[in-house]
């Protein structure tokens, strides 16, 4: 019983257990006793001990896009030159030898986990941009790093069809755009969740208050986007009759489409269309076109399987999930608003117009995307 307890033990228990049953060797029952008191204490200190380095084990793996990475960044410290991923999934489960080291090691290096995500300057992804706002008590503002230890690195992009070429060219881990955009993705590229559902928003030369409005008007759109699916629809429809669309590149090709005349319309999301409108009403008459003629776009989250880290993506989508709650209830707050404005360049009046017509919601999760992504995960820490 002595040797199968104390091969559990460090050497420096074993020693004490040794030192401590040699001076039992009377074999009183009180000292029996003892002696089985002081082996208990000392299992139960090496079991929390084990516990302690796996939980730190956990914590550093999501810093981490895989084991690999972990072993690489252990092989330049002596005494871990022939470091595995085996062995460090072996540790994730069952801390020994060297696995206390490693981790005081690691945790010094204090590298924090990076998602790097394409978004669009749109407000539809706005729960998004609030993770990265200042640190604020009670927010989701700033949680991702101050609650997960992930550094969100955002590149900005005009259109979502721009934030799924960085995506599949992996580039980025995630994208945002309108689910038709993603459908259309590279084979790596896949739907996880929905963002948020919006209208398209729009002006034009003459009022359209109505589907028979647009009739004969020649609209310009974002390149690429989804919103051109939207004006195929009515084209194809027959209803009315719309000119060829025309698409344009960014706000100042928007603007000079419309001062030209060469497009009578413009279709889109805020705040370009906001912006467009301000650059030019001087000089032309605009009208708003009514947000129920066109179907709302789904906005979602897509990710590049090949390269995602899958604790980095979940702890990114629970940020998303406590924004878009955040979001929903601030939407009708007059000072958010006015914050949403500044931010945006946008008047007041525009931003609680869009800020009432969209939902911002995390739902709709793809099951097939994320029992892959989480399965390959599983699989990783078991094989190493």
């Amino acid at each position: 019983m002595f040797l199968l307890v104390s091969r559990s033990l460090s050497q420096h228990n074993r020693l004490l257990l040794l030192l401590q049953y040699g001076a039992l060797g009377d074999d009183t029952g009180i000292a029996r006793k003892e002696w089985l008191h002081f082996v208990a204490l000392n299992a139960k200190l090496v079991f929390l001990e084990k516990a302690h380095i796996a939980k730190d084990l956990h914590k550093i793996r999501e810093r981490y896009t895989s084991l690999e990475q972990m072993a690489e960044a252990l092989r330049s410290h002596p005494g871990f030159e022939a470091i595995n991923r085996a062995t460090l999934s072996r540790w994730l489960v069952n801390p020994a030898g060297r696995a206390a080291l490693a981790a005081r090691i690691l945790l010094s290096k204090q590298h924090p986990a990076k998602i790097r995500v394409a978004e669009p300057e749109l407000l539809w992804v706005l729960p998004s941009m609030v993770l990265r706002w200042p640190a604020q008590r009670g927010t989701p503002c700033g949680s991702l790093e101050r609650n997960f230890g992930v550094e969100v690195v955002v590149q900005p992009v005009i259109a979502g069809v721009n934030a799924v070429e960085l995506l599949t060219q992996g580039r980025v881990e995630v994208a945002l755009a309108a689910r038709e955009v993603i459908e259309r993705a590279g084979p790596d590229c896949s739907r996880i969740c929905r963002l948020s559902e919006a209208p398209i928003t729009g002006i034009a030369l003459n009022p359209v208050a109505s589907i028979y409005d647009l009739e004969g008007l020649v609209l310009t759109y974002p390149q690429g986007s989804a919103v051109y699916d939207r004006i195929m629809e009515i084209r194809r429809s027959g209803i009315i009759k719309l000119p060829e669309p025309i698409p344009f590149q960014d706000e100042s090709h928007c603007i000079e489409l419309l001062r030209l005349g060469t497009a009578t319309g413009a279709l889109g999301w805020e705040p370009i269309i906001s912006h467009v409108k301000r650059s030019i009403e001087d000089s032309l008459s605009l009208h708003s076109i009514a947000q129920n003629l066109f179907p709302p776009l789904k906005i979602d989250v897509a990710i590049n399987m090949k390269i995602a880290n899958a604790s980095s993506v979940r702890a990114y989508l629970w940020g998303l999930l406590e924004a878009a709650r955040f979001v929903e209830k601030q939407k009708a707050v007059d000072d958010f608003h006015i914050e949403i404005a500044n931010k945006f360049r946008m008047s007041k009046s525009d931003v609680r117009d869009v800020m009432r017509s969209t939902r911002f919601v995390v739902d709709e999760v793809d099951p097939l995307t994320v029992l892959t992504l989480w399965g390959r995960e599983a699989g990783e820490l078991r094989l190493g």
